[in-house]
């Protein structure tokens, strides 16, 4: 794919992702049994889904083209997305996160899982709003996420991850539901999963004006 292309539409991959369907069932189970005190639903974990059909680029200067986004967390333009391979999407699609407004930082994506299923695990560490500290503060994020989760009761303050009661009812009542267990990761596994995907992101000739 030349780096300089538009964006992947979703008309271009196809979709082969059941457990995608069980997180939306996920939200729709969290909105009836929650009251909405932080969003509906999975939006009180930081996680807006969008419906296969309407998947489309993020569409920030530093989206990746070849990259279709299926949640935001409804701040600051900050998305996450599907890094799009051989025109499938799949639980073997690696998942990124791109915050926009992080100028500070030397690049405003990460790659946060290996899978949707890591992804799952990740976000019900904290939430999924905490995974876009990988791109805010990664110094901060490790020192979270490199802790045992049975240790941290899905808390640990001294890094600022930690949730109301009432978000920890939800998070626990989402790992239960779909039975997946809350992963971290050590520098070393972080490290070697920006190895394996960066190079794979395609950024737009936008991207490369600002990155100048």
């Amino acid at each position: 794919m030349d780096k300089h292309e538009p964006p992947i539409r979703v008309d271009d991959v196809r979709f082969e992702l059941p457990l995608f369907e069980r997180l939306l069932e996920a939200d729709q189970a969290i909105q009836q049994r929650f009251p909405r005190q932080y969003g509906a639903g999975l939006e009180s974990l930081g996680l807006i889904l969008r419906r296969p059909a309407d998947w489309e680029n993020g569409g920030y200067y530093c989206t990746p083209v070849n990259s279709l986004c299926f949640g935001r967390t409804g701040v600051d333009g900050e998305h996450f997305s599907f890094l799009v391979q051989d025109g499938v999407i799949n639980n073997q699609s690696p998942i990124i996160v791109t915050a926009p407004c992080a100028y500070d930082s030397e690049m405003p994506n990460a790659v946060v899982a290996e899978t949707f299923e890591d992804f799952i695990g990740l976000g019900l560490r904290y939430g999924f709003g905490a995974v876009v500290e990988f791109v805010w503060n990664l110094p901060k994020a490790l020192q979270a996420y490199g802790t045992e989760a049975a240790e941290t009761e899905y808390s640990y303050s001294e890094c600022d991850l930690s949730l109301p009661s009432e978000q920890q009812e939800v998070l626990l009542f989402l790992r239960e539901r779909l039975q997946i267990v809350p992963i971290g990761y050590t520098t070393e596994q972080f490290e070697q999963l920006q190895r394996c995907y960066m190079s794979c992101l395609r950024m737009s000739a936008e991207w490369d004006d600002y990155s100048r």
